[in-house]
C-alpha cells in the first residue's frame, strides 16, 4: 500500500494543510498611501482632543455660565460630528479593502445618519428645560441615543467578523460593542464617552499599523 494513501486513510494521522501566506491585497495598495494612513491616525488623535474640550465645557456649562460655553460646546459637537462621520467611512474603506468579512456599510451609514440626525436635534430643538421636563423632544433625543449606541454596537460585531484583523481593530471591535451598549441604555450614556474614545485611540494605532505594512510590502 502507497504511503501517502496510507496517511490518508488512518484518520489519526495529521491532516496536511496548505499554508498559504497572507498577502496585501491590490485594492488596499491601490486605495491606500502610508502618508494618507498617517494623516488618518492624526485625525483620529484630533477627535479624541476635540471630545476631551467638549467634555470640559460641558462641565463649564453645568457649573458655569451655561450660555456662554453652551454655544462653544454646541458648535464644537457639531464639527465633532462631522469629523466622526469621515473617520466612520475611512475606517470602512480601510477594512473593507485590508480585510475579508462582512461589509460595514449598513451600520456606517446608519451610524452616520443617526448622527448628524441626533446632532441637529440638539441644535435645533433640545434645550435645558426640554432635558430637565422629560417631553416629547428629550424622548426623541434620548432614542435617538439608544439607536446610535445600538448600531455601534453592530459595527462591532461586524468588525470582530473580519478576518485576520490587526490587534488594534480587533480591541476597537470590543470597546464599539461595549461603548455601544452604555450608550443604547441610555441610563450609562455618560460612562459610554470612555470606551468609545479609546476606541478612537485603537483606530489610529491601526492606521499607524498599515502605514507601516504598506512601507515594508
Amino acid at each position: 500500500m502507497p504511503r501517502s494513501f496510507a496517511m490518508d486513510a488512518n484518520p489519526y494521522a495529521t491532516p496536511r494543510v496548505e499554508l498559504v501566506e497572507q498577502g496585501i491585497p491590490d485594492a488596499f495598495r491601490r486605495r491606500w498611501t502610508p502618508a494618507q494612513l498617517r494623516i488618518l491616525a492624526w485625525l483620529c488623535l484630533a477627535s479624541i482632543a476635540g471630545g476631551v474640550v467638549l467634555m470640559v465645557l460641558s462641565l463649564l456649562e453645568a457649573f458655569g455660565d451655561g450660555a456662554a460655553f453652551r454655544v462653544y460646546a454646541d458648535w464644537l459637537g457639531l464639527l465633532l460630528s462631522l469629523l466622526g462621520a469621515y473617520l466612520l467611512l475611512r475606517l470602512k474603506h480601510l477594512v473593507e479593502s485590508r480585510f475579508r468579512g462582512p461589509s460595514l456599510a449598513w451600520p456606517v451609514w446608519l451610524s452616520i445618519l443617526l448622527t448628524l440626525l441626533g446632532e441637529g436635534w440638539s441644535l435645533l430643538a433640545v434645550t435645558d428645560d426640554a432635558l430637565q421636563g422629560w417631553n416629547w423632544q428629550a424622548l426623541v433625543y434620548f432614542a435617538l441615543l439608544a439607536l446610535i449606541g445600538a448600531t455601534t454596537l453592530w459595527l462591532g460585531l461586524r468588525l470582530l467578523k473580519q478576518e485576520n484583523l490587526y490587534p488594534s481593530l480587533r480591541i476597537m471591535a470590543w470597546l464599539d460593542i461595549a461603548g455601544g451598549a452604555m450608550l443604547a441604555s441610555v441610563l450609562l450614556l455618560v460612562l459610554a464617552v470612555l470606551p468609545l474614545l479609546a476606541a478612537t485611540v485603537a483606530m489610529a494605532l491601526a492606521c499607524w499599523r498599515a502605514a507601516r505594512e504598506l512601507e515594508r510590502s
